[in-house]
């Protein structure tokens, strides 16, 4: 009875802040009236990849992908809320890739969270270099 009451306060707290900001949520929505909002959040909070950022988050989250074929898709209002809290976190600086649990880095995919460092396309232009040095070295 505890756990129950634990997890609709729990799931309660990560929907009433969305509609406490402008971001009311129906218990159907399409893939894009999803989309659309998470990328106003993301906009309105200076996200410089709104659009990006809220497709990965959609994606990942709807299991959709690419997620414009399907941008008429009905969404259920848990997902909805899924899509939206994480759009909550990112719009305030949380990293895109923590977010989503993993990300890709030299054709692979990584899990990635807190205290693990973020693969970024500089990192892999740093190990296309190593290679070629190691490679013309013999090693």
């Amino acid at each position: 009875m505890i756990i129950s009451c634990v997890k609709i306060l729990l799931l309660a707290s990560a929907i009433l802040p969305l509609e406490a900001e402008g971001f009311p949520l129906r218990n159907s929505m399409t893939v894009r009236e999803i989309y659309d909002k998470a990328v106003k959040m993301l906009e309105e909070n200076g996200i410089a990849d709104a659009e990006f950022d809220a497709m990965c988050i959609a994606e990942d989250t709807i299991g959709v992908r690419p997620l414009g074929v399907n941008m008429a898709a009905e969404v259920s209002g848990e997902k909805a809320a899924e899509v939206m809290r994480l759009a909550v976190q990112r719009s305030r600086g949380y990293p895109l890739q923590y977010l989503l649990g993993e990300w890709e880095f030299y054709g692979y995919r990584f899990k990635v969270g807190e205290g693990v460092l973020i693969p970024r396309p500089e990192t892999e232009t740093l190990v296309d270099t190593a290679v070629r040095l190691c490679r013309s070295r013999g090693l």
